[in-house]
């Protein structure tokens, strides 16, 4: 677990890992967990719970997103 670190793909050169994100989305401040398993086919996800998030969540009518400031 790490947190992305975002770079500007425009001027970057070299492989890319999964922890790196274009700068344009750096306001959202990801932290990223990898996993590798075993399983056989690559394209079955691998499902766990997390449990609730909601008291540290918001639900947010997205017709009215535009107008929000987002305060980092």
């Amino acid at each position: 677990m790490r947190t992305v670190i975002y770079i500007d793909l425009y001027k970057y050169s070299g492989q890319k890992t999964l922890f790196q994100k274009d700068i344009s989305y750096s306001w959202q401040e990801e932290l990223r967990i990898i996993l590798y398993t075993d399983k056989h086919k690559v394209c079955d996800p691998f499902r766990f719970s997390i449990g609730s998030i909601e008291d540290i969540s918001t639900i947010l009518d997205l017709s009215k997103t535009e107008k929000l400031e987002y305060k980092l």
